[in-house]
């Protein structure tokens, strides 16, 4: 008897792409390797200027082989929320995960992950740990995550670990809270928030079930762009007893992400936070962050080495 026809679940994956031409077909590749059947993929590019859309055509005869339901679409740039949003208007699935163009995800990530929202009904979306490549697709860091529930204040005030890639999320929730707002880029920050912000909880299971490819085109990589929009996020809760405690670490991660490039700025804004709330940033993270951008590398390694 086939997984379908023992009524697993429908799941919609959805991989928006825009200009990943040398990296789509593996992540399509990845998705037609999962060992759980009843899949319907939703691939749209968003308008890229690059041949993705070449590369997607080359395997949408595999797609239609394999899975439940598949659509292809392409048209002019709309921006990531907005294209979420188009696909969650065609999705049948009851779980919704989406996986950028250039991420790659374990043949066993849907299962286990289907598996675990079947059992845990207060959960609205299940995450994993991630491997970081580089560019060229070799692994520069193992980051496992251990089993750990995270409610709204936990993410409102930056106390979580949630790699998006490996997101299943369920798609009634998200449809219940409006989908995704078009004019916030940080899709994934927002979306968290709204879907707990219901009570329900959003759980890290442990291992890794996806890669996350690191080049100079990630959104993750602008840390001027993350905090904007982070703070434009923010304030749509000024009302929330959690607000000021939110801010003060909204300011903190951000004045610790300048020290490389406004160290003036930076070290302005770290004092600030620690007249404000001394433990906030009496961290060990903390610590090596400042001696990492104030004090010369030469010079820390003449330290440690007895120089």
């Amino acid at each position: 008897m086939s997984e379908i026809e023992n009524n697993l679940p429908l799941v919609t994956i959805v991989i928006p792409c825009y200009n990943h031409e040398d990296y789509v077909k593996a992540t399509i590749l990845s998705v037609i390797d999962q060992d759980y059947k009843n899949i319907e993929l939703i691939i749209i590019d968003d308008g890229s200027s690059d041949n993705s859309v070449q590369k997607i055509n080359e395997l949408t005869s595999a797609c239609e082989k394999r899975f439940e339901r598949f659509a292809f679409f392409h048209r002019p740039n709309v921006g990531l929320s907005s294209t979420l949003n188009e696909a969650l208007r065609w999705a049948k699935g009851e779980y919704f995960a989406p996986i950028a163009s250039d991420d790659l995800i374990c043949a066993s990530k849907t299962s286990v992950q289907v598996e675990y929202l079947r059992k845990n009904l207060n959960c609205a979306g299940v995450f994993s740990g991630a491997l970081v490549l580089k560019q060229n697709g070799e692994i520069a860091v193992s980051r496992p995550t251990k089993y750990k529930k995270y409610l709204f204040r936990d993410i409102f005030l930056n106390r979580y670990q949630l790699f998006s890639p490996s997101q299943m999320l369920r798609t009634s929730l998200i449809e219940e809270v409006g989908g995704y707002q078009s004019d916030i880029i940080l899709e994934d920050y927002y979306i968290y928030l709204k879907l707990t912000e219901c009570e329900y909880s959003l759980d890290s299971l442990p291992g890794v079930l996806v890669s996350y490819r690191r080049h100079g085109s990630n959104t993750s990589g602008n840390y001027k762009l993350i905090h904007d929009e982070r703070k434009k996020i923010l304030s749509m809760y000024k009302d929330n007893a959690s607000y000021p405690d939110a801010m003060l670490d909204f300011e903190y991660t951000r004045a610790k992400d300048q020290l490389p490039y406004e160290k003036f700025t930076a070290a302005k804004g770290l004092w600030n936070v620690f007249l404000a709330k001394p433990s906030l940033i009496l961290t060990k993270s903390a610590f090596f962050s400042v001696v990492k951008f104030f004090i010369p590398k030469a010079v820390l390694l003449k330290r440690i080495n007895g120089f």
